[in-house]
């Protein structure tokens, strides 16, 4: 991925987010298609983990307060760009979890996460016991349900 004058929109704030991204983005794609162990890469790909997780909550914030303030007619498309970029980076997280509790001896069987947006909205987990963790956060409030079945 590689930064065009073109993409600047005049909000600095917004065009040195989008130049970050775009660099870090394109410095994980060559550490990993680079010749060498997975073990060497590791730590480029959990920092870029680590700042894709900080884009989600500041850099879509930004924008999408700069958006509404100016009243931008595609707002509510990208906003939905977002959502689905939030869930990709929820996607790796959750990959990364796994591959961690693996190495400790755990062994998960992970349904990939459902996100659900909006109020009133409910889900229903019936077969197993589900531990349920309420969250707080610069982006929103919203809870990680997760459904424990040992077995025999």
């Amino acid at each position: 991925m590689m930064w065009k004058e073109k993409y600047k929109i005049g909000v600095k704030l917004i065009d040195e987010q989008h130049q970050e991204l775009f660099r870090r983005v394109s410095d994980f794609i060559k550490t990993v298609q680079s010749e060498g162990k997975w073990e060497e890469k590791l730590s480029k790909v959990k920092e870029t983990l680590e700042f894709m997780k900080e884009c989600v909550i500041t850099h879509f914030n930004d924008e999408e307060i700069y958006q509404k303030d100016i009243g931008y007619p595609g707002y509510e498309e990208h906003s939905q760009i977002h959502e689905k970029l939030k869930y990709e980076v929820v996607n790796i997280i959750s990959g990364n979890a796994v591959t961690n509790l693996a190495k400790e001896g755990y062994i998960c069987d992970i349904v990939p996460p459902q996100v659900i947006i909006g109020e009133n909205k409910s889900i229903s987990i019936a077969t197993e016991k589900t531990l349920i963790f309420p969250m707080k956060t610069e982006i929103g409030k919203f809870e990680i349900n997760i459904s424990i079945k040992e077995n025999r």
